[in-house]
Parts: structure tokens; sequence; C-alpha cells
């Protein structure tokens, strides 16, 4: 065999070598490499994604929880340090002028009662006033500022002697008997904002089970209808109202007219149970995100 021939067969081999070494490497043993590095690569995308999504939520949960804090004091009630038939007469005149809460009566004192470490005044309210109104005086009174308690209450529905319909017709002969708390020496503490209302707190007893109307949103609940949900966990929705006003929202919470229900992030969607007027309905938000992003 010639040296050329052999040269040639030699550097074959070599070159075929090299090749076979240059396949194992990159396709063989770096393989497992590069999906690592590409599944990482996912990975850290889907973090920025999330790591943008909360720093534009930043704002909204800060103003939530703020929200949350004022709500809290404001439900806080203290016991002053003295009480008087006078000073409960202005306390009861100043509910009177809460929206929703004016009925009339006369205020009787009945006299004070030591305990240990406080006393209690003893009043008797006697008077009329619309089924409504009554009910929300009285939430205003046992969740005000300070610490009243109704013991008893006595309702009387009297008909008019007239047949035509007035507004008489709605009105109810009451009569109830409160304690006034107060504990001599106690320094009160400054609450900030104002109590919940009626209607935040409770269903009111005496509205009719089906109304004819909607009820207005005096209180600026969030509203289900035209919104749109931002984001899910597990346990939160982060959704906008139609008037572009961001929410955060935890099952449970309430809403205009119902309360979050669920939240079913499988599905990337929110349940609502809305209560229109006496008749009960449930409402699905789904999340609807753009592919393209």
């Amino acid at each position: 065999m010639s040296y050329a021939w052999r040269n040639t067969l030699i550097m074959g081999v070599l070159l075929a070598l090299l090749a076979a070494g240059g396949f194992y490497w990159t396709q063989v043993r770096q393989a497992g490499q590069v999906k690592k590095l590409q599944e990482r690569e996912r990975t850290l995308r889907a973090e920025l994604d999330n790591a943008n999504s909360v720093l534009a939520l930043y704002d909204t949960t800060r103003a939530y929880l703020e929200r949350q804090e004022e709500r809290w004091s404001a439900r806080t009630q203290v016991i002053p340090a003295v009480d008087s038939p006078a000073q409960t007469l202005d306390y009861l005149y100043q509910i009177l002028k809460s929206p929703g809460s004016f009925v009339s009566f006369d205020l009787v004192y009945k006299g004070q009662k030591d305990e240990k470490g406080y006393s209690v005044n003893r009043y008797a309210l006697e008077g009329v006033g619309h089924f409504e109104k009554l009910y929300s005086f009285i939430w205003r009174l046992e969740h005000g500022r300070h610490f009243y308690a109704v013991d008893h209450v006595e309702i009387e529905y009297v008909e008019p002697d007239s047949g035509m319909y007035t507004a008489a017709w709605e009105q109810v002969r009451f009569k109830m008997f409160m304690r006034a708390f107060f504990a001599p020496g106690q320094i009160e503490e400054a609450l900030p904002g104002a109590p919940l209302s009626a209607e935040e707190a409770a269903p009111n007893p005496f509205l009719p089970s089906i109304t004819q109307h909607l009820p207005e949103n005096r209180s600026d609940f969030f509203e289900v209808e035209g919104a749109r949900v931002k984001a899910l966990t597990h346990d939160t929705a982060y959704l906008v109202d139609k008037k572009g006003r961001a929410h955060i929202l935890r099952e449970g919470d309430r809403v205009f007219m119902g309360r979050l229900a669920a939240i079913d992030i499988r599905r990337n969607r929110v349940w609502f149970v809305l209560n229109k007027g006496g008749i009960e309905e449930r409402v699905a938000l789904k999340a609807e995100f753009d592919a393209k992003r």
C-alpha cells in the first residue's frame, strides 16, 4: 500500500472518530443539560411574569389592608368614664341623624346600678317608628362607639282607623329597655372612621323577602355585573369592576347583593351567590387571559 493511500485511510478514520465523538458530545451527553436549561428558562420566565403581576397588585393590596384596618378600628367599642341621661339622650340624637334610623320616642331614666369595676345606667324608651328604621336604630345603638345593650323590646302594631293607606300604616309602637355602661376613671380611646352601617352588618328582618326593585349600592360594595377577573390564587381573587377599580376578595367576602362563594383556580373562575330582590342567583366570572402575551 502506498503512503498516499495509507495517509488517506488514517485521516478518514480520524475524521470518522471526530465526527462520532462530536455527535455523542452534542446529541447525547449535552442533550440532558440542554433540556434542563430550557426547563430552567421556562421557570424563570414564569417567575418573572408572576413578579411583575405582584408588583402591579402591590398598591391595590396595600389599599385593601388599610381599608380593613380602618373597618376594624371603627368596629371597636369603648366604655366611657361617665354617663348621664343628658349624655345618653345626646348620643341617641346622633344616631337618629344617621340615614334610615329616625324614630320618635320618650326617654325615661330608671336608675344606676354599680358593679365591680363598672357601673350601668338603665333607661326605657317608648315611642313609634317604621319597622325598618327601628331595626337600624337598634343596630346602631348596640354597635356604636359607646357600649349600650338592649335587654328587651316590645313591638305592637295598631291598625289606623282611616281606610286610606298612609305612612301611618307602616308605623309600630315600641318599648325597649337598655343599659349604658360606664367606668369611672376610664380613658376613652380616640377611634378613627365611622362604624359600619346596619345595612353592612346583617339582613334587616323587617324587609320583605322579595322586593320589586333592587337596592342601591350605598355602601359602595364590589359589583359583580360588568367585572373582570384579573388574577386568581387558591384563596384570593383579584378583580376589576366596571369602573376600572381593583378589588381583592376572598371566599365569604361580601359583595353588592351577595358574597363570593367559591374560587375555582383549576377552571380560572370565581362563583358569586347574589340575592336579587329575594331571588337567589349564582354568577360565575372566568379569567380571560391573552394567549399572545
